[in-house]
């Protein structure tokens, strides 16, 4: 809270999720946090591991109980979902931490290259949820800047060997708030 109270900017939360989902795991952000950082402009970049996610997992590490939990893509989307509902499509970000949580990465969000299973379920989960994709982001598709950075985008994350989880992936840990990652929704069509 006090950074968001003694900061002329906006505070990203870059590698946070939702404490709604982890009741008591401090590294998450409340509902009340949330809704201060987005008045004052802030993001939140929901991160990727497992314990940042869902309970179970979290309960895991503290108990070292049986398998290890893995999340799911549904997951990271449900996190998304409550910040839009709550503050708005401007205040989510994506965190991932890919280089930082080790073995804990929902089971089909490993590395970057699965960043597609990420959108392809965001729009999936938006549209089944609310009839439409298009009143929940915006629409970047007719913007000749972003096509081009799109397709370099594209060229560039063909080009890219798979690196895994060893802490080496190209940008494992970056913020992109809602108009930066809407970029990559707006080729895509249901």
């Amino acid at each position: 809270y006090e950074s968001i109270e003694i900061s002329e900017v906006p505070v990203i939360a870059s590698h946070s999720s939702l404490r709604h989902f982890t009741p008591g795991f401090e590294r998450n952000v409340s509902d009340d946090m949330l809704i201060k950082l987005a008045s004052k402009g802030g993001v939140i970049s929901i991160n990727f591991g497992s314990s940042f996610l869902t309970n179970k997992a979290l309960e895991y590490r503290r108990n070292r109980e049986g398998p290890y939990p893995f999340a799911d893509v549904t997951d990271v989307v449900d996190h998304i979902d409550r910040v839009v509902n709550l503050v708005g499509i401007d205040h989510v970000g994506i965190g991932s931490d890919y280089d930082g949580v080790g073995d804990t990465l929902p089971s089909n969000l490993k590395d970057v290259s699965t960043f597609p299973n990420l959108i392809s379920e965001l729009l999936y989960f938006w549209f089944r949820s609310y009839g439409r994709v298009s009143g929940s982001l915006p629409d970047f598709s007719s913007n000749p800047q972003l096509q081009y950075i799109w397709a370099q985008q594209n060229a560039f994350s063909g080009a890219l060997p798979n690196f895994g989880n060893n802490g080496n992936t190209p940008g494992a840990s970056c913020v992109l708030p809602s108009t930066s990652w809407a970029i990559h929704v707006a080729p895509v069509t249901c």
